[in-house]
């Protein structure tokens, strides 16, 4: 049986002049770990010839995408990214196949289904989520089983954080000031962490992953 070929978003860059698409290997090493083909994709691609599509990490998007005018805080918006990731969500999302985001992945997936976003937490709580570990509790059953615990301990990075939902997604974890950590969809193959899993001891949520993908 062929390995499934997973399409991972790449953040835009500059390099002698000429666009660069990037990735940080962790992304690539957790999907080959859990037995994938990692392809660094842009939205041009077509849906119809990979399995899954993880949504990475990276800049604030667009405030315009959930109809916001852009508040003193925003940093690092890139519309080519943007528009690579939104392209890449309607082709997956058409096709009903798997989509994981992860930090502004699981944002960028809150949004396309009609969500909206804090564009800065600050004024929110008084915790630090800038790669500081702190706990999370899930909201509700999970269904599917990731195979992490109720309550544990990650590490988002993150000054936006979903806000309003999207069209069917429930939210599935939440930090103890209430700024939500994990989300699904309650009956597509969609869902997303505001923390980042391929930097700590959570394979299993790629695993989770590549069992949607195959259908498991």
């Amino acid at each position: 049986m062929s390995k499934p070929v997973i399409l991972v978003s790449g953040s835009f860059k500059e390099l002698d002049g000429a666009p660069v698409l990037s990735c940080q290997t962790t992304y690539l090493d957790r999907i080959a770990e859990v037995g994938g083909i990692p392809l660094v994709a842009q939205g041009v691609c077509d849906a119809g010839r990979a399995d899954g599509l993880l949504l990475t990490g990276g800049g604030d998007i667009s405030p315009a995408y959930y109809h916001q005018t852009p508040g003193g805080k925003l940093s690092f918006q890139d519309d080519r990214r943007d528009r690579s990731d939104f392209a890449l969500l309607e082709a997956f999302v058409a096709a009903k196949k798997p989509v994981f985001g992860i930090c502004r992945g699981a944002q960028a997936l809150n949004v396309f289904l009609g969500g909206s976003l804090h564009q800065d937490i600050g004024h929110l709580t008084s915790h630090n989520h800038l790669n500081t570990p702190h706990p999370v509790a899930a909201c509700m059953e999970r269904g599917g089983g990731w195979g992490v615990p109720e309550r544990l301990t990650v590490n988002s990075y993150h000054h936006q954080a979903v806000d309003r939902l999207g069209d069917g997604l429930r939210i599935l974890y939440r930090a103890d000031d209430g700024i939500i950590e994990a989300i699904a969809h309650e009956s597509l193959p969609l869902f997303g962490t505001q923390w980042h899993p391929e930097r700590i001891d959570q394979l299993c949520i790629f695993e989770y992953f590549m069992d949607l993908v195959k259908g498991v």
